[in-house]
Parts: C-alpha cells; structure tokens; sequence
C-alpha cells in the first residue's frame, strides 16, 4: 500500500510494553531509560486512558 494513500484516514497508534523492559538498566551509563521510568511512563499513559485507545503490539525478545 502507497503511504501517500493514506492521507486524510485516522491511522492506529501503537504501543509495545513488556514489564520485562524494568529488568533493563545499565549501571555503567546515566542512560535515560531506566527501570523507574519505563514503568512511570507506561503507568500514566494507563492513568489518563491512553493505553485503551491504542493498539497493542506483540513484544519479543531481542537478539544480537
């Protein structure tokens, strides 16, 4: 399907979470992602209702 096509028609957001993703933190670098935010951030997206309206998408494992 032609991206351009698409205009003017309401698409679907996604989001992909997985608690798995607090069990990620790096100790060697001050990286923004840490376990603490991840969860806060999914948390209040689930608090105002967003989550509902989005569609979930299947998480896997990554690989090197």
């Amino acid at each position: 399907m032609d991206v351009d096509s698409l205009v003017g028609f309401a698409l679907p957001t996604g989001v992909a979470y997985d608690a798995r993703m607090c069990l990620h933190e790096n100790t060697e670098c001050k990286s923004r992602e840490c376990p603490e935010r991840i969860a806060h951030m999914y948390q209040r997206m689930v608090d105002c209702g967003l989550i509902e309206r989005c569609v979930s998408v299947t998480v896997v494992q990554a690989t090197e």
